[in-house]
């Protein structure tokens, strides 16, 4: 068993985990993860007002009712606008790994989404693209900005001012070219063409969304997820905050807006479905195993369950698999494979039969279970 174990981890490490971690590193993937993981603190914040508005309590509804579009308020201004803010930090996040200015990259992608996704009618913008439905044509809009600037700067076509003109000043006018062009090529696009970016845009990832919900993705990525883990390379950042994270965060913003309409939660497959249960006490779901250890006779593993439990009790367990260890452990690598991919098929199939509801509400991945779980569907 020892042996096999071995052949396997080093077949994870030579030729599995090398090309996840190229793509987990490409800079363009790094740029999405930074990007969607700084609208996380929004995400949460707005999340707040939705439970307020419609709280679990008839008597407390009612109450609220009169309230409920003021304190819907600040839902609007994050979750609406969800794709904005992700057009700005996707950008800044790429301007900054090419030494570029990576303010103005990112107010040059927010002009070029609002031309793309929001176009002026009757003098007001059409906010209907601004939230989650536009999370692709941000991060498409965002790279594309980014990477022009870069072309630009690097062939010389922008504008050069004398010396002496202060920093900010000259970096303002080496921008003008990607502005011009951005707002050139959107406009043509857009009214010329008269295309709806975003509509285009959906309809193109709409097989990869569709796909991304189905129970052989989800199982997969529990694989590569807990693989990653296998050899200490923190699988949640590559998988779920990573390489996911563009559908996971679009599909809990169709999930919230479906909630505030009054109609079916669409998807399953969220960040706060896949934290509440396959991350209970942290990756591979890891909380059970400290009361385990609690109990157990081993003085190494009593000692190791006392040292992780204030941890594991806010979703956080490197010390038990660092501790065990978990990781590169033959015998303890053959249940950390399967507990994510069991736990989220058992959640999968009982959601289908509505026995599980789907979430629209992320709360902080430190909240403990079963409060994470309570907050989650409020």
């Amino acid at each position: 068993m020892s042996g096999f174990m071995d052949n396997f981890a080093q077949f994870l490490e030579n030729k599995v985990l090398p090309p996840l971690m190229k793509l987990a590193e490409q800079r363009h993937f790094a740029a999405i993860r930074q990007g969607i993981q700084r609208i996380i603190p929004l995400i949460i914040v707005g999340s707040i007002p939705l439970i307020i508005a419609y709280p679990p309590v008839q008597s407390w509804s009612a109450a609220v009712e009169p309230y409920r579009d003021i304190l819907l308020v600040p839902f609007s201004m994050t979750f609406g606008l969800m794709s904005l803010f992700v057009a700005f930090g996707v950008a800044s996040a790429l301007a900054s790994t090419y030494d570029l200015d990576s303010t103005a990259a990112g107010i040059t992608s927010m002009l070029g989404f609002l031309l793309a996704a929001a176009p002026m009618t009757k003098n007001a913008l059409s906010a209907d693209y601004l939230g989650g439905t536009g999370l692709f044509t941000a991060i498409i809009v965002a790279i594309c900005t980014a990477e022009l600037m870069r072309w630009f700067k690097k062939s010389g076509f922008t504008i050069k001012m004398p010396a002496g003109v202060p920093p900010a000043i000259m970096a303002s006018f080496e921008s003008i070219t990607t502005v011009g062009v951005i707002v050139l090529v959107i406009w043509i696009i857009r009214t010329v063409g008269n295309l709806n970016i975003p509509e285009f845009i959906m309809s193109t990832f709409k097989p990869l969304v569709v796909v991304a919900d189905t129970l052989p993705a989800i199982l997969l990525a529990q694989v590569l997820h807990q693989a990653l883990w296998a050899v200490g390379i923190h699988g949640t950042s590559v998988v779920v905050w990573g390489v996911m994270a563009p559908f996971l965060t679009q599909n809990l913003a169709a999930n919230a807006q479906a909630a505030l309409a009054g109609q079916p939660i669409p998807f399953f497959w969220t960040e706060p479905m896949q934290m509440s249960y396959a991350h209970m006490g942290g990756s591979g779901a890891t909380l059970p195993l400290i009361f385990f250890y609690l109990r157990s006779r081993s003085a190494h593993l009593k000692q190791v369950g006392r040292v992780a439990l204030i941890p594991g009790i806010f979703n956080i367990n490197e010390p038990i698999t660092f501790g065990t260890p978990i990781i590169l452990n033959p015998i303890m690598l053959i249940p950390w494979f399967l507990s994510q991919p069991i736990i989220m098929t058992i959640v999968y199939v009982a959601a289908k039969l509505n026995l599980v509801t789907k979430a629209y509400v992320l709360p902080p991945w430190t909240t403990p279970v079963p409060i994470y779980q309570y907050i989650m569907i409020l």
